[in-house]
C-alpha cells in the first residue's frame, strides 16, 4: 500500500532523484588520510554542558562530528512556523509535532530537523532524546541547504527508515515528498518520490493513513 497519493503530484523518478542528490561527488571528495576525532552523543553533550562550546555556538552532530548550523533567513522561519501551525490541528492523539527537536541517530549524530512527527506525547521526551524509530514525518525547509538535504541527509533519512520525508524546495516553490526507505542498504534511498506544485495539496500520512492536506501555497513565503 502506496503511503504517498500520486492522484495530482508529479512523479520523481529514481534517475531523476539520482541527477539531484549529489552523494557520489560527497563521498568521493572524502580524501582516505583524513580521520578527525569522532564524538558519540555521550562526549558531544558533555563537551556543551562543561561550556567549551559556548552559549552562542549553533552546532550538532553528525556522524560523530561537529557541524555548525546554517544560517536561517526569514523565508525558512516563515515556512517552518507555517508548517508548525497546519500540522498541529490535525495530527491525532498518540503523536505531536515539534520544530527543531533533536533526533538521535545510532550513538554519533543529533540532527535538528525543521520540523518533526514523533510519536508519543511531548512529555514523552521530557528527560530523553527522540529515536529516529519514532518518528513518522520528517519535513526540511531547503533554500541554500538543498543539496544538503537532497544529499547525505536524504540518505541518512532513508537509511534510519524514516517513513516519510518532505523537502519545501523554496527556490523552486514547490514540495517533495519521498516514502518507502530502503533502510540500511549500500545505497539507502527512498523508492517513491512526488512533487507537488502551488496550487496543490500534499496528503499527510501516519502509519500508512492519510490524516489531511497541506496546501503547498500556504507554507511559501
Amino acid at each position: 500500500m502506496s503511503t504517498i497519493d500520486p492522484s495530482s503530484a508529479k512523479t520523481i523518478s529514481p534517475d531523476v532523484m539520482d541527477d539531484i542528490t549529489p552523494y557520489d561527488q560527497v563521498e568521493s571528495s572524502a580524501s582516505p588520510l583524513d580521520h578527525p576525532f569522532k564524538f558519540t552523543i555521550e562526549s558531544y553533550r558533555r563537551l556543551a554542558e562543561s561550556g567549551v562550546l559556548g552559549r552562542t555556538a549553533k552546532v550538532y552532530l553528525w556522524k560523530g562530528q561537529l557541524v555548525e548550523s546554517m544560517t536561517k533567513g526569514d523565508p525558512h522561519a516563515f515556512g517552518v512556523k507555517r508548517l508548525y501551525d497546519r500540522l498541529t490541528p490535525i495530527v491525532p492523539a498518540g503523536w505531536y509535532v515539534d520544530r527543531e527537536r533533536p533526533m538521535r541517530i545510532a550513538d554519533d549524530s543529533l540532527p535538528e530537523p525543521d520540523v518533526t512527527v514523533i510519536r508519543g506525547a511531548d512529555r514523552d521526551h521530557a528527560q530523553k532524546t527522540p529515536t529516529a524509530q519514532e518518528v513518522a514525518l520528517i519535513i526540511e525547509v531547503a533554500d541554500s541547504s538543498l543539496a544538503i538535504d537532497m544529499g547525505e541527509v536524504w540518505r541518512t533519512y532513508a537509511a534510519e527508515r524514516i517513513p516519510i520525508y518532505w523537502v519545501v524546495n523554496l527556490r523552486a516553490r514547490q514540495i517533495w515528498v519521498f516514502g518507502d526507505p530502503t533502510g540500511p542498504v549500500k545505497r539507502p534511498t527512498y523508492r517513491v518520490g512526488h512533487q507537488y506544485e502551488e496550487g496543490q495539496e500534499v496528503p499527510v500520512v501516519l502509519d500508512g493513513r492519510e490524516i489531511g492536506r497541506i496546501a503547498v501555497a500556504d507554507v511559501l513565503p
